[in-house]
Order: C-alpha cells, then sequence, then structure tokens
C-alpha cells in the first residue's frame, strides 16, 4: 500500500521552494525598481500569492494522517525539520492540527475511545515509563 503522505510531503517542498524563489524574486525587483515601484508590486502580488500557496501545502501535510510508519517517520521529520515551519512558531491551529493528526496515527481509523496502560515491568514511576505505554482502543 502506498502512502500518499510522500506525495504531499514532495508537493509541499516544490511549494515551498517556489516561495523563496518568489521571495527572492521581489527582493531583486525592490533593489532595482524602488520598493513602490510597478516591478516591485508585481514581483510583490507573486510572492504573496506563492505564500498562500505554500501555506495551504503545509496545512495539507499537517491534516493527512501517515498511513505507514514509514509514513508517520517521514511526516515527523518534515513537521520538525527546516521545511516545516522554518523557525517560525507554530500558530495554535497548527499545533491542534499536529497533535490530531500523531492521535489518528496512534489509535487508527476508526478507534473513538482510545486507551493507554502500562506494561506489568513498566508499572513505576520512572519518567521514561510512557514510552512503553501500550495503546489500544475500548469498544
Amino acid at each position: 500500500m502506498a502512502d500518499p503522505i510522500f506525495a504531499i510531503i514532495a508537493e509541499h517542498q516544490r511549494r515551498r521552494a517556489e516561495h523563496e524563489a518568489a521571495f527572492d524574486a521581489a527582493g531583486e525587483a525592490e533593489l532595482a525598481d524602488r520598493a513602490d515601484g510597478p516591478l516591485a508590486a508585481e514581483a510583490g502580488t507573486l510572492r504573496d500569492a506563492a505564500s498562500e500557496r505554500e501555506v495551504e501545502a503545509l496545512k495539507h501535510v499537517l491534516h493527512t494522517v501517515p498511513l505507514t510508519t514509514a509514513g508517520m517517520l517521514a511526516w515527523l521529520d518534515h513537521v520538525s525539520g527546516p521545511a516545516g515551519f522554518d523557525g517560525i512558531a507554530p500558530r495554535d491551529a497548527d499545533v491542534a492540527a499536529i497533535f490530531g493528526t500523531m492521535r489518528a496515527f496512534v489509535v487508527g481509523p476508526g478507534c473513538r475511545t482510545p486507551q493507554w496502560t502500562l506494561p506489568a515491568s513498566s508499572a513505576s514511576s520512572s519518567p521514561t515509563m510512557s514510552a512503553a505505554a501500550i495503546w489500544w482502543c475500548a469498544p
């Protein structure tokens, strides 16, 4: 089964590259044509449109639940790496989407009441005990 997250991540990377190129072109136009000249204005409009397309592509990444472990690892690397937010703090809606997508991956489709428990060997107050937790769905 192919995981669609890989194509969605690739689309965001493409949109990000377009945005970076449009940002550079707008900066060059401002230098050549003054910040308020017609070339700079046109380049700024193109930059803003590219920015909007990148934001939409990132939202698509954030709201897509990977189908495979490899897909989730790629998703985590993408969202947490420079291609994700690039040093900009995620907005509240982005954080909610990140946790919602991770939760949906962990509990799986159709799980309305996720539960977790610790294996008997981990039943201590160790700070690492949550890593040993077992997730399951209550009926």
